[in-house]
């Protein structure tokens, strides 16, 4: 998968090496064999063939030897079976072993028809053999310019599937250095960065499982940062803003067909501020059918978190949700109720945050088919009720609240519609309803209007929905919007956005309870407006310029902006980005190269 440049002993993904006998397909105005010798001379306009790789020549000779196949230009080697191969070598001699690996004297990279390097003698190993990749070339705004070698080590795990580690070892021109290391199995993927400059960063990301002889097996996942430049050294603003670090191992364990049970080690802790907290982690998920039209879902989790100089945290959650869709007659109904229920003990003192919702719908579908496509108008008329609570807390720093306390209801009328070809993903769908919002002591009456779009094409996909609540004295809103418009070989505009504008986050979840209670830490759980825009133009047929940038508007403040060139040669054989970034929180502006052949 890595791509490679001229050196010595670099990995390319180049093989020869085939179950068949190896099939050379070849044209040339005249060709000479000699049978003695097992040998191939070729002249005039000569195009040879052997598998996706190319040999092209005025005059070639071609020997088989027991384990490889000697070739005499010059000559140009192509990696690709593309007509204009967007990278090709001329080399003087190759010997190209049935193995994968490849030799070659005198060689020339070109990129097109410029030529841009150039060494006495090079060695391309295959993605299965030891050898080097590609160098490292990055400049780091907090550190400069970043330079360093790439190792690659391959074998076979214990069940002879291919494995890899990846290192690279870098140093900054302006004294520091980094480590890093990827080591890829056909079940985990584990990433570290270690980085010395004006301080340390360690940035450790894997995920895997492994499975046993009978059902269940170990499960991991770690995500974590630490060091003083811990959030201050990452490129990335998502990974940089992040909440939480986490990590946790479980074996897994399945009881029956409907239920799973999942017992180790989990560690939480403040990304950049906090060390993780560990403790004994326990987790059980059951789920079943109810019948015909309903069915169930219940899980719980209960955590220990050791504190060295407090009483440990002791963390509990229970989750549960039923939900039925039967058919009365010409209509639909549905039902969804779901809690949560979680609780945290910490320096002696207990707190607890609940919250509980049902939405239930009946409507009135009608449907008309034409040739390719189904219009869908439904009007329906939808319940909610959702109530939260919290007792006091001394500190919710590793259990985020599901949303603040608080009762709400919703009662609305709507319809929606959905217009496409039937069973398909590509149509347009929208759905417009209006209610009052209140909750259950009666002093509070809202009214609210809730809209919601859907559009997905070839060339556009728009998600939005949007909610406006008002009373005499005021209006309050919220906003959540997608939008996409163009193609991955034309031009293409992305545009992220959402907004809570002086909406009580309980008023929020009332029309989408799952979403936000879910994830509280999501983009409606604080007032404001951010907004995310990106997008690319193709550049030819092979390279677009891309850019990115994301904004709070509630703070007039600017947060990240990248742009660069991606090069993506049509058959998938090369790939590459130049890239530069800047964001909040972290000194200068950083770039990096990259090329891969594939």
């Amino acid at each position: 998968m890595m791509g490679t440049v001229l050196g010595l002993g670099f990995v390319a993904p180049v093989s020869l090496a085939q179950e068949q006998p190896l099939c050379l397909e070849f044209q040339a105005d005249r060709a000479k064999i000699d049978l003695s010798t097992r040998r191939l001379e070729l002249q005039g306009h000569v195009s040879v063939q052997a598998g996706k790789y190319g040999l092209h020549a005025e005059s070639l000779q071609l020997g088989k030897q027991e384990e490889s196949l000697q070739v005499v230009g010059p000559a140009t080697l192509t990696l690709c079976p593309c007509d204009r191969a967007p990278i090709e070598l001329d080399f003087d001699r190759a010997t190209l072993e049935f193995a994968g690996d490849i030799t070659m004297t005198s060689p020339t990279l070109r990129v097109g028809d410029t030529p841009v390097f150039w060494l006495p003698w090079v060695w391309f190993r295959s993605w299965d053999q030891p050898g080097l990749l590609p160098p490292k070339l990055a400049w780091r705004g907090d550190g400069g310019l970043l330079l360093g070698p790439g190792f690659h080590l391959p074998w076979k795990d214990g069940v002879g599937q291919p494995a890899h580690l990846d290192l690279y070892i870098s140093g900054y021109t302006r004294g520091g250095f980094e480590l890093e290391s990827s080591i890829t199995t056909t079940r985990s993927r584990t990433n570290m960065r270690f980085d010395r400059m004006h301080g340390d960063l360690v940035r450790l990301e894997s995920e895997g499982s492994q499975p046993s002889a009978g059902p269940g097996g170990l499960t991991w996942r770690v995500d974590t940062v630490g060091g003083s430049r811990g959030v201050t050294g990452l490129i990335d603003i998502r990974e940089a803003y992040r909440p939480f670090d986490e990590a946790a191992a479980h074996v897994e364990v399945q009881p029956s067909s409907y239920s799973w049970l999942y017992a180790g080690v989990a560690g939480t802790g403040i990304r950049g501020r906090d060390r993780l907290h560990w403790g004994p982690s326990l987790l059980a998920h059951a789920g079943g059918a109810l019948g015909i039209h309903s069915g169930w879902e219940a899980s719980g989790k209960v955590r220990v978190l050791d504190d060295a100089n407090q009483d440990a945290a002791h963390l509990t959650m229970v989750r549960a949700r039923w939900f039925a869709a039967p058919i009365l007659g010409p209509s639909k109904i549905s039902v969804d109720g779901q809690s949560i229920a979680r609780s945290l003990s910490l320096y002696g003192h207990s707190s607890m945050d609940v919250v509980a919702w049902s939405t239930s719908e009946a409507s009135f579908p009608f449907a008309r088919s034409y040739a390719s496509t189904v219009h869908l108008i439904e009007p329906f008329v939808r319940v909610v009720g959702l109530s939260s609570a919290r007792t006091a807390e001394p500190s919710m720093a590793l259990l985020p609240p599901a949303i603040a306390g608080g009762s709400r209801w919703t009662a609305t009328v709507g319809i929606r519609s959905d217009l496409g070809p039937p069973g398909a993903s590509r149509g347009f769908r929208w759905e417009a309803l209006a209610g009052k919002l209140g909750d259950f002591e009666g002093n509070t009456i809202d009214s609210a209007v809730v809209a919601r779009a859907g559009l997905v094409q070839d060339w556009v996909t728009i998600q939005a929905q949007a909610a406006v609540l008002t009373r005499s004295e005021y209006q309050r809103a919220f906003l959540l919007a997608r939008t996409s418009v163009g193609g991955m070989h034309s031009a293409k505009a992305n545009i992220d956005i959402a907004s809570r504008s002086n909406t009580d986050p309980v008023d929020a979840a009332a029309f989408e309870p799952s979403t936000q209670i879910a994830n509280p830490c999501g983009v409606l759980s604080q007032s404001g407006t951010s907004l995310s825009v990106g997008g690319h133009l193709p550049l030819g047929s092979t390279i677009r310029a891309e850019v990115m940038s994301d904004w709070d508007l509630g703070e007039k403040a600017w947060l990240s902006t990248g742009s660069g060139l991606v090069l993506e040669h049509p058959c998938g054989c090369l790939q590459g980005r130049a890239w530069v970034s800047r964001r909040v929180g972290r000194e200068g502006t950083d770039a990096w190269l990259a090329l891969e052949l594939q």
